[in-house]
């Protein structure tokens, strides 16, 4: 998915995915954040093995990410002369359990195009992050049988993505298909 968005709206130079990490002794508001994957603008992926943990405290310039998991809600902030949409990734009872970090650079908002295209594939992620969560408890796939089979999320991604790409072909119409049929870049 990160490589999708990065491909797909320039306007992106940077997207983080981290993780909540709470412990089950402390109050909701103790928990700290895990960087798990990382990505360019060019959509070059990097997973660490031993993932970077961020607390409340650590810096106060990554506070919006806190303020995500706290409110749930999605949040732009400025951090390091850089504009951040911090979107969070809902887990069954309507929580943020992933906060999704994409830096806009010094754009204030994305263009709108490329704004419906970043809220696509989130909801997408949300869909296939709510069915793992589904299966992982054992609960029936609501979605495709043959994602049920596996809990792999580039697998259940990847499938989620060419059902809308199929649904998407099955409302073109013939004079759209011709024209798209006919384009020579």
């Amino acid at each position: 998915a990160m490589t999708w968005l990065c491909r797909r709206v320039k306007a992106i130079t940077a997207i983080d995915l981290y993780v909540l990490e709470k412990d089950p002794k402390a109050s909701l508001t103790e928990f700290a954040l895990r960087k798990i994957i990382s990505s360019n603008h060019r959509g070059d992926v990097t997973a660490f093995s031993a993932p970077e943990k961020l607390t409340r405290d650590d810096n106060v310039f990554r506070n919006y990410l806190f303020h995500v998991v706290d409110t749930s809600d999605t949040v732009l902030a400025d951090a390091y002369g850089e504009r951040h949409v911090a979107i969070p990734v809902r887990n069954l009872k309507s929580r943020a359990e992933v906060v999704i970090d994409i830096c806009i650079g010094n754009l204030k908002f994305l263009p709108k195009v490329q704004e419906v295209e970043v809220n696509k594939i989130v909801g997408l992620l949300q869909i296939a992050f709510f069915e793992l969560q589904r299966v992982s408890t054992g609960a029936e796939n609501s979605l495709d049988p043959k994602l049920s089979r596996s809990a792999n999320a580039d697998e259940m991604f990847n499938e989620l993505l060419l059902n809308v790409l199929s649904e998407n072909l099955q409302k073109i119409d013939a004079e759209l298909f011709s024209e798209l049929h006919s384009y020579q870049n």
